[in-house]
């Protein structure tokens, strides 16, 4: 995604279904995001993205043309 510092203008939702350490009981390879893993996608999406709500996102209300924009979502509470 490096062409995210010069195009604007997207809208992204980033859905995570659970976020552990891999040593954890209920870790998962296919559907677990480590802790550490989980830091640096957070550290990515701060450099090109605002965060914002998901009704946002979805009804692009109040949201700047010239901006990108994220919202993360959590499945399973």
């Amino acid at each position: 995604m490096p062409l995210l510092r010069y195009s604007k203008g997207h809208r992204i939702i980033v859905c995570y279904h659970d976020i552990s350490n891999p040593d954890s009981e209920h870790f998962s390879s296919m559907y677990s995001t480590s802790i550490n893993q989980f830091t640096a996608h957070i550290d990515y999406f701060k450099k090109y993205f605002e965060f914002t709500d998901l009704d946002s996102i979805i009804e692009e209300k109040d949201l700047n043309k010239d901006k990108n924009y994220l919202s993360i979502t959590f499945d399973d509470g």
